[in-house]
């Protein structure tokens, strides 16, 4: 999107940060962020490529050899501290551009925050109120159709009764008693939910929150692996037996020197 012509791209400042932080107002934080997406000056496409360049010659070089004597070794070692050198000058290219960018995406998802903040909250706000008359209109409709089951179970009992007293009075009494014998139903009983507007619809799901960790079950806890680690790297192959089921090996890290 074009900048607006009554808007100035300020340079950039080590003093951005600070400033942002001092709750500089919109238009300002607009122009810190544009300023840091310029300063990020992304290498031209002719280095970079010369970059790629070397860095596919480094690959298939590598690929072809092989390490089976100690010459070999010796050169693999010396291949990798040219490796390093080529990797660190790629840092070292991107280094500045990363870090404004990085600066940049922070201030941009300050403003999306700024933005969408109070619309948020009154989302949130809505929602609750929602919920609350939702649950308070669950416990009016549940208790209701209750009203409605026992009414219409009653007004059955008191129809059966009067049959059962009419099949005795004329003479039928094995049949009256079969029809008071016979189990009360009555038909399901649904109170229809407040509507919803249209766009705007409940979908209900089932959450957790956990009331006693010691009573989870094994399949659900999951192993501390930052501490096991820690102890693994203190303690060598002797972790095993203090951790217990997990089997200690030894790791190998190559130090390279650049060249």
């Amino acid at each position: 999107m074009e900048m607006e012509k009554t808007e100035s791209v300020i340079p950039y400042s080590g003093d951005y940060p600070e400033a942002w932080e001092d709750g500089a107002p919109l238009p300002e934080k607009v122009r810190i962020i544009q300023a840091l997406v310029l300063a990020a000056r992304i290498p031209d496409a002719g280095r970079l490529t010369k970059f790629e360049d070397a860095g596919n010659a480094m690959k298939t070089r590598a690929l072809a050899m092989a390490v089976t004597t100690d010459e070999e070794y010796q050169h693999a070692g010396l291949a990798l501290q040219t490796i390093a050198g080529h990797t660190d000058a790629i840092e070292l290219l991107f280094k500045d551009p990363k870090s404004f960018l990085f600066k940049a995406h922070r201030f941009v998802c300050a403003v999306e925050n700024l933005l969408a903040g109070p619309p948020g909250e009154a989302s949130a706000h809505l929602r609750k109120l929602r919920d609350e008359y939702r649950e308070e209109e669950e416990k009016r409709r549940a208790a209701e159709e209750r009203r409605l089951a026992e009414q219409l179970r009653k007004e059955e009992e008191d129809r059966r009764l009067e049959e059962a007293q009419t099949l005795a009075a004329e003479g039928h009494p094995e049949e009256a008693e079969a029809i008071l014998d016979r189990p009360v139903t009555v038909p399901a009983v649904r109170v229809a939910r407040p509507p919803e507007p249209k766009g705007v619809s409940v979908r209900h799901g089932w959450g957790y929150r956990v009331l006693n960790e010691a009573g989870i079950t094994r399949p659900y806890l999951e192993p501390a692996h930052t501490k096991i680690a820690g102890v693994v790297r203190a303690l060598g192959p002797d972790a095993a037996a203090l951790v217990g089921g997990i089997e200690v090996f030894r790791t190998t890290t190559e130090a390279v020197r650049r060249r």
